[in-house]
């Protein structure tokens, strides 16, 4: 289902609108025993939003939105059953202030700042070790991730008022910052291929701590200009 409501909440100058949607799915692997066939997706977005108009040259507009999910037995079928099929949870969110300010001849700045994160995880429904055998796999999903990510940006940009100058000429600069980070890990214990008669054929081992983390900034700036020739 979707909700969504908004209006004014003052007269020509506050606008409110919000919105949720919530939506869940369920699959069966109907050649599993009936309790252990369904996988499931299940999430949930709201969206925020306020309007401000502050005077006759600046408009304010702030935004949230949520956006959780989960899904369990993502590899649900039937080689793989439910104790040894892999979830993936993920939440996040997203904050965004933008103000538009015109001035006299037309010129018009918009400013724009926003965070956003985003985590992940990734499990299994048991601690076993993960066995692949011509027949199916058991024990529990393999690999095991958590990761964050993070971001912060600032974007301005100019707009001329319009130039006549054999046409018309659409003048604009800008400059934009932002700075991610990343950090998280992703394990993965011995998985272990084994014969029909059950003796091991391949143990498959990796290497590293898993640890993951990484940052970067970035920095541009940019002119630009549209003629619109006679």
């Amino acid at each position: 289902p979707r909700i969504a409501v908004g209006g004014p909440i003052k007269k020509d100058k506050v606008f409110f609108f919000q919105s949720f949607e919530y939506r869940f799915v369920r699959s069966e692997v109907t050649s599993l025993p009936p309790a252990q066939r369904d996988s499931k997706l299940e999430s949930f977005d709201s969206f925020t939003r306020f309007d401000f108009n502050l005077n006759n040259s600046n408009r304010l507009a702030v935004s949230f939105s949520l956006f959780p999910q989960k899904r369990d037995a993502i590899n649900l079928n039937t080689f793989t059953p439910l104790d040894t099929a892999a979830n993936l949870h993920q939440r996040g969110w997203f904050f965004a202030v933008n103000e538009q300010a015109t001035f006299a001849k037309g010129a018009l700045l918009q400013s724009s700042f926003s965070l956003k994160q985003f985590d992940l995880d990734v499990f299994g429904n048991s601690g076993g070790p993960f066995v692949i055998s011509p027949a199916r796999r058991s024990g529990g999903w393999f690999n095991r991730q958590e990761r964050e990510s993070r971001r912060a940006e600032w974007l301005e940009t100019l707009s001329l008022p319009e130039k006549k100058y054999y046409g018309k000429h659409d003048i604009r600069f800008g400059i934009n910052v932002s700075h991610t980070t990343f950090d998280g890990s992703d394990v993965s214990p011995p998985v272990r291929i084994v014969r029909r008669n059950g003796t091991l054929s391949q143990l498959i081992t990796f290497v590293g701590a898993g640890a993951l983390e990484r940052n970067n900034t970035e920095l541009a700036a940019f002119a630009q200009e549209t003629w619109h020739a006679h």
